[in-house]
């Protein structure tokens, strides 16, 4: 995703300006929030709403389920700001959404060792801020399709219940998505319909799941049958252990592939280096046989330019140059033999006699 032509100069640039956008962001969760909290004198809270917000701070980041290698994450925290959309209305689900995802950017910087730069406070304002305007398009909906404002909808009537956490779901994940895209583009220059594609697509589950839970929830307490209430408890209980035990396994299931795939990694690693050495050692070993080859080589010629200076010197004279007696010995020699093997093979020995040619070579 990486722009390679990107240069130097633009790279302080992307970071400063996903600073600044970190800072508007920030300051306008922070405004949502306050809005938010200005209208909580006039909306009804009950012990009821305190369960909902403690359940969202200590359980909720605790029951994330994730798969490994993969951007599918099941998640009650769109659950639970969705639930508090329909039974409290929009104020209150914006100081939920900003406590729960508080809560949740806590627990995820204690797990890890490093996190970014203002991590709590930014994804907690977003979080804020997205869901004000969650409340303000179904609001604007509920205006729009039913002529009323949303806190007044008759939200008993499945219909009405399921249009209403229909778009806000939806709204809610085209929000968050958008913004996550325009996020990642900023810092990486890539091309925002890919990265919402690639990155963002994904999360719509946990968006509608959450709808889901939400509605079936409410229409639960909406009976106020509590042995009902205490059946539907149970059977989303026993799903949420078995779903979780499916994606604990599968986790280990890859987890084990990928460390198999390490293992083999390293062995071919380790293989191929060990080859690398016994490449350069058996290079290495030739070279040095080689080296020892011409040595053997020059010395060989050495000794046989030694030996025929030597035969040389032994039957030639060391003043004249010419052959001496022991080199005529030599040749009469080899004829006599040749003619005692051969007969047929005869040959003939000129004498010269030089005058005083004697006392010229005794001087």
């Amino acid at each position: 995703m990486e722009n390679p032509l990107a240069t130097t100069a633009e790279l302080p640039s992307r970071t400063a300006l996903s600073y600044y956008v970190k800072i508007a962001v920030s300051a306008l969760g922070i405004l949502a929030l306050a809005g938010a909290l200005a209208a909580v004198p006039f909306t009804p809270i009950g012990f009821s709403y305190i369960f909902i917000l403690a359940f969202a701070v200590f359980a909720a980041p605790r029951m994330t389920l994730q798969l490994s290698g993969s951007n599918l994450t099941l998640s009650f925290s769109d659950a639970v700001v969705f639930f508090t959309f329909i039974v409290y209305g929009g104020e209150l689900a914006v100081i939920t959404a900003f406590v729960e995802t508080f809560s949740n950017c806590v627990y995820l910087k204690k797990r890890r060792k490093e996190s970014p730069r203002y991590f709590v406070i930014f994804n907690s304002s977003l979080s804020a801020l997205i869901a004000a305007a969650t409340y303000g398009v179904v609001e604007l909906f509920s205006r729009a399709a039913y002529g009323s404002a949303f806190i007044e909808l008759r939200l008993t009537d499945t219909r009405t219940l399921a249009a209403v956490l229909g778009i806000t779901a939806l709204a809610h994940f085209f929000f968050s998505s958008a913004f996550a895209a325009f996020y990642q583009k900023l810092r990486t220059q890539g091309s925002f319909l890919e990265i919402w594609k690639t990155h963002c697509v994904s999360s719509a589950l946990t968006h509608f799941t959450g709808a889901g839970i939400a509605g079936a929830t409410f229409k639960v307490f909406n009976y106020g049958d509590v042995a009902l209430g205490v059946i539907s408890f149970i059977v989303i209980a026993v799903a949420y252990i078995n779903y979780r035990t499916l994606i604990n396994e599968i986790n280990r299931s890859i987890a084990n592939v990928e460390e198999a795939e390490r293992q083999k990694a390293d062995s071919e690693r380790r293989r191929a280096e060990i080859e690398k050495a016994r490449r350069k050692e058996a290079e290495s070993y030739a070279e040095e046989l080689c080296r020892s080859l011409e040595k053997e080589a020059r010395a060989n010629d050495a000794l046989r330019k030694s030996e025929r200076e030597l035969q040389h010197a032994a039957s030639h004279d060391s003043l004249t140059g010419l052959a001496n007696r022991k080199h005529l010995n030599d040749i009469l020699g080899e004829l006599i033999s040749g003619y005692r093997q051969d007969p047929s093979a005869t040959f003939q020995v000129l004498f010269l006699d030089i005058r005083s040619f004697k006392n010229i070579n005794d001087t």
